[in-house]
């Protein structure tokens, strides 16, 4: 299992911030694809969501990976949108502190 903790600009045009956990179900040398789930804030904008705890949001879905480039993607229940994607670079702290 790994945990992620970022922030992006949400759809909204805010700032969000996020903890995953990731749980691989499939790993190649640098590709990796795992089952995600973790909250996200959307300040001022989580009313827009029907499951939420006041700003608070769940999300769930899959996130496919090779070296630092990502992509996850959240299916959402259709109301407001059908699916949440996100994309990006990563980056291990550990490492870092090496």
């Amino acid at each position: 299992m790994d945990w992620t903790v970022g922030g992006f600009r949400n759809s909204y045009g805010g700032a969000s911030a996020a903890v995953m956990l990731g749980l691989p179900i499939y790993e190649r040398g640098a590709a990796q694809i795992a089952l995600t789930a973790g909250l996200a804030v959307y300040p001022g904008d989580g009313r827009r969501f029907t499951v939420r705890a006041g700003d608070v949001v769940p999300l769930g879905g899959i996130r496919a990976r090779y070296g630092n480039a990502f992509v996850q993607v959240f299916p959402s229940d259709g109301t407001t949108t059908d699916a949440i994607i996100s994309f990006g670079l990563t980056f291990s702290l550990k490492d870092a502190a090496e």
